[in-house]
C-alpha cells in the first residue's frame, strides 16, 4: 500500500497540474475573446454613428428637394400665369 500512495499523489498533482494550464489557457482565450469583443462592439458602434449621420444627411437632401420642387411649383405657376396674360393681349 505505501507504493499505491505515492503513485496516487503523482498522478492527482499531474491532473492538478494539467487542470492549471487548462485553467489559464482558458483564461487566457476569454481574456482575447473579451478584447475582440469589445473590438466589434466599437467598431459597431462606429457603424452605427456613421450610419445615423448618413441618414440625417438623406433626410436633409430631402427637405432641400422637397423645397426645390415648391419653388420650381411655384415658377411655373408664374410662367403659366404670364403666358395667359400675353395670349389674352395677343388676342
Amino acid at each position: 500500500m505505501t507504493d499505491y500512495q505515492p503513485d496516487r499523489l503523482d498522478r492527482i498533482e499531474a491532473l492538478v497540474e494539467s487542470n492549471a494550464r487548462a485553467l489559464e489557457a482558458m483564461g487566457d482565450n476569454v481574456h482575447k475573446w473579451q478584447q475582440e469583443s469589445q473590438r466589434d462592439r466599437s467598431c459597431l458602434y462606429q457603424a452605427m454613428t456613421q450610419l445615423a449621420q448618413t441618414q440625417a444627411n438623406f433626410y436633409e437632401r430631402l427637405d432641400e428637394l422637397d423645397q426645390r420642387q415648391d419653388d420650381l411649383s411655384r415658377r411655373q405657376r408664374e410662367i403659366v400665369e404670364i403666358l395667359k396674360l400675353l395670349t389674352q393681349k395677343l388676342q
